[in-house]
């Protein structure tokens, strides 16, 4: 299943009202890690060798696995101008948010999220 059938599965699943204002709010809290093969896409993407690409954009983290970088006010090291630089091979887990299980699952996490997503 390709990352868009996920997303519309997880959007039959939910009560979640999402409208995104394209603000960037959500690019700018927290950690977004990277499954199997999107350092691959995003490195594509932007011209450059894998390796290259984990050792400037990402971090290595012993539990979680492979995150992106964040710049000094903790948004993601791809954000520029409120927007995403890389949104055409964004990670997974950009895509689908809100949708995410915790959120879908969790009303205190959803509750959290709504105090910087406008959108919710």
């Amino acid at each position: 299943m390709d990352k868009k059938q996920l997303i519309k599965k997880r959007m039959l699943k939910t009560s979640i009202n999402f409208s995104c204002r394209q603000c960037g709010a959500c690019c700018s809290v927290g950690f977004i890690y990277l499954k199997r093969g999107e350092s691959e896409k995003i490195a594509a993407h932007l011209k450059m060798q894998v390796k290259e690409f984990k050792e400037k954009y990402t971090k290595w983290f012993v539990w979680q696995g492979r995150a992106l970088k964040w710049d000094e006010a903790g948004a993601c090291v791809f954000l520029k101008n409120n927007k995403c630089s890389v949104y055409n091979v964004r990670p997974f887990q950009c895509a689908s948010f809100p949708l995410w299980p915790r959120l879908m699952k969790n009303k205190k996490d959803l509750a959290a999220a709504k105090k910087y997503c406008k959108g919710l």
